[in-house]
């Protein structure tokens, strides 16, 4: 049911628009989120090919809600987009942050409603050189935390500007306190990431704009100038940096709509508690749940993201407490894509 009610509604986009539409809708619900990666691609471009059938002279409009992902994700996501169609526009139903944000880059329009936000585009760095999460010695492989590129950036300014360190001799003893805590290799590629990802909104902003000095500007604000990767960027913020934002009410009269359908069949609004969900799974019988946690559609074809967990009730003993206290266990059984209307 939920499937057709979403079809009516892209429908009814792609008869007002004059578009084709694809709907990529990314989970951001606690202990379900899921981010932008590479493995969507294949499936993209069935939609597309699908969509297309080697003719490019239609636009495309992606509906996108994700709060980020994997940098070279979206990048590879903006370039099959330009594969095919002879332009793409993004329409922006609540969150596009980070990787999402640089998606919105390559687009002709940003179709944004009062509820729509972007963020910057910095972005963190993963590699085995990364500092080990503290307090986490008998986990094997043991976590890593991610070096987001720009508080790198902010500790150095930090001393510059907050601690008056001018001379090289002390920002020589700043910068080797750095490396005591991360890894040389990891600096490294916190560095090759900063300008990869001016490097790539660059790219992103000249398909469609020939100001060269706007394109500077805006690359400047959403890399570098906001600071925090949490700042939010509203429709008239991100119209002030120079992005080429559109605003109809019309679009937002659908949009809305067909985004509460998503928010429902994502479960968006609801708090993920592993006891309730754990009486939820008693109820159903099979002691698992089934949870949807991103949609990647047409009128044509619907891709859903799937994890089945089970919920499993085990005794834990402490010391000093004379009966076992009672704890619930998740196993993910399945995870993965999967074809059909969901």
């Amino acid at each position: 049911m939920s499937r057709e009610k979403r079809l009516e509604l892209i429908e009814k986009l792609e008869n007002k628009r004059g578009t084709k539409i694809i709907s990529f809708i990314l989970g951001d619900r606690p202990s379900l989120e899921t981010k932008i990666h590479s493995e969507v691609l294949p499936r993209l471009y069935k939609l597309l090919d699908i969509a297309y059938k080697g003719k490019n002279e239609r636009p495309l409009d992606l509906i996108l809600y994700s709060v980020g992902g994997i940098t070279t994700a979206a990048w590879g996501i903006a370039n099959l987009l330009n594969e095919f169609c002879s332009y793409y526009n993004v329409l922006v139903p609540y969150k596009a942050f980070s990787a999402a944000t640089l998606i919105c880059l390559g687009a002709r329009e940003i179709v944004m409603t009062r509820l729509s936000q972007l963020s910057p585009v910095d972005p963190s760095v993963n590699s085995p050189f990364n500092p080990p999460v503290p307090g986490i010695q008998n986990q094997s492989p043991i976590p890593l935390l991610p070096v987001p590129v720009e508080d790198c950036v902010g500790y150095l300014n930090l001393a510059k500007k907050e601690a008056g360190i001018k001379e090289n001799e002390g920002m020589a003893r700043v910068f080797t306190e750095l490396v005591t805590r991360v890894h040389p290799l990891a600096l490294g590629s916190v560095y090759r990431a900063r300008e990869q990802i001016k490097m790539l909104s660059e790219k992103l902003l000249m398909r469609n704009m020939e100001d060269k000095v706007k394109m500077s500007s805006i690359v400047k604000t959403v890399t570098q100038d906001l600071y925090s990767h949490d700042y939010v960027i509203g429709r008239t913020e991100a119209s002030e940096i120079g992005l080429p934002v559109t605003i109809d009410v019309g679009i937002e009269e659908i949009l809305s709509p067909l985004f509460e359908v998503y928010m429902d069949d994502l479960e968006l609004t609801e708090p993920f508690n592993v006891e309730i969900e754990s009486r939820k799974a008693e109820v159903s019988g099979s002691k698992t749940i089934i949870y949807n946690r991103a949609f990647l559609e047409s009128t044509e074809k619907s891709y859903c993201f799937q994890t089945e967990r089970r919920f499993e009730e085990f005794s834990v003993s402490r010391p000093g407490i004379p009966l076992p206290e009672k704890a619930i266990k998740q196993i993910t059984i399945l995870e993965g894509w999967k074809e059909g209307s969901q």
